[in-house]
């Protein structure tokens, strides 16, 4: 677990710093007085997550850190973490995002590293103070929900979260893509290629896109957008001129499985053929599949708290922990290809990812919390041998109707309050 044990160390000396504490405590005064619970142990409190209740969850932490303490009550630790920015879960998690692409082994198509942009919109709870910051969707009866649009830079291959923000529900998608384009500038690996849906496309994005190097790869809607694509008959290289720049571009018209076609535009070049461009652009669902996992699994709309403090520590530990899921793959692999390569079995496996969760959870209090290379070592060892034990099963060409409708409120917190 080399991938594993590389962040681990880097976020454990992170999270025990002075200067980490000195950076992210509210005042000067915060953190002052020695302790058993101090900044790193409330962070790491808030990092596990506290999905099954603040009282759960402190008991838990106290018996797992064999802390004695006599009593450490839901009011104390609601104080504590009063007291941290959120940007200090923010930076532990864009940590996460920039170092595991410090060693080359990571996925990549032809050398580029596939990354989808893409949001999608969570439910929090109903207050005042988040009603005014995001806004909120409103239901049949006039019945209002108060929600975030999340939006993410994903690499689909290696399951990295790159960049994500939370921001008001009536947000542009287009900008913050833009916004998503300079945090890849921090992160740039050689070559980079974007895929997004066909609510995206714009002069103004494909031009931010190659002014920075990179390559895309967009749906466009055939019949609604430039004109020299709703003249086109088959595959054909087009140009648009544009105020500043003329942007040179590839129409490529695909046949999906349901025999629905679709018009793709890029800046790829011709060692791409159609049929890989159709397969590359089925992996935007990959993104797709991560919110997926982030709303039901690690259950990201399941908030500890009710102010923006508490709501943007959840969600970036949220990402966090995704991204940890994503370097216990990565250090899982080679062994899954080797069960993969036995002629024995039926189907490909890979990765549980509800038990990687169940895991994780249990083993990142302790990760964080231990500073003992011994017994690091032997929960990176139990880590891997339980996921190998419990692998899933790749049922490929599987396929089912998508539903639109409304989430249900299925946390506390995101009720309706008077």
């Amino acid at each position: 677990m080399q991938r594993l044990e590389a962040i681990r160390n880097k976020i454990y000396n992170i999270l025990h710093s002075e200067e980490f504490k000195e950076k992210y405590r509210m005042q000067e005064k915060d953190f002052t007085r020695k302790r058993k619970l101090g900044l790193a142990e409330v962070s790491t409190m808030i990092l596990k997550g506290m999905k099954r209740g603040l009282h759960a969850g402190i008991t838990e932490f106290l018996e797992e850190t064999n802390t004695e303490i006599e009593e450490y009550s839901k009011a104390a630790f609601c104080k504590a973490r009063q007291r941290i920015k959120p940007s200090a879960f923010e930076e532990l998690f864009r940590t996460t995002a920039q170092d595991f692409y410090k060693t080359p082994d990571y996925k990549t198509i032809k050398g580029y590293r596939v990354c989808a942009i893409d949001g999608s919109d969570i439910n929090l709870p109903n207050t005042k103070e988040l009603l005014d910051i995001y806004g909120s969707e409103t239901y049949g009866k006039g019945s209002q929900q108060v929600q975030s649009l999340v939006s993410c830079l994903y690499d689909v291959l290696n399951h990295i979260v790159i960049d994500a923000t939370m921001n008001p529900y009536n947000s542009n998608e287009r900008k913050l893509a833009l916004e998503h384009l300079e945090k890849l500038v921090e992160i740039k690996t050689q070559k980079e290629l974007l895929i997004m849906d066909r609510g995206y496309p714009s002069a103004e994005l494909i031009e931010a896109i190659e002014e920075k190097g990179f390559k895309y790869l967009m749906r466009v809607n055939k019949d609604n957008f430039f004109r020299e694509i709703r003249q086109a008959k088959e595959d054909c290289s087009l140009c648009r001129s544009t105020e500043n720049s003329k942007i040179y571009y590839r129409l490529v018209l695909i046949t999906l499985k349901n025999g629905k076609k679709e018009a793709l535009i890029t800046n790829l070049e011709e060692d791409f053929t159609k049929e890989e461009l159709a397969k590359l652009y089925n992996l935007r669902w990959g993104i797709e599949t991560k919110y997926d996992d982030l709303k039901n699994k690690l259950q990201i709309e399941n908030f500890s708290g009710i102010d923006k403090v508490c709501i943007l520590q959840d969600f970036y530990s949220t990402m966090f922990l995704s991204n940890i899921l994503a370097y216990i793959e990565a250090d899982c692999a080679e062994e899954i290809e080797k069960i993969n390569s036995s002629e024995r079995n039926k189907y490909e496996y890979r990765i549980n990812t509800n038990h990687a969760i169940f895991v994780l959870k249990r083993s990142v209090v302790e990760m964080l919390i231990s500073d003992s290379p011994r017994k690091q070592r032997k929960i990176f060892a139990k880590i891997e041998h339980e996921l190998l034990q419990c692998l899933s099963p790749v049922r490929k060409d599987r396929s089912f109707t998508r539903t639109q409708k409304h989430s249900t409120l299925k946390f506390p917190f995101n009720i309706k309050r008077h």
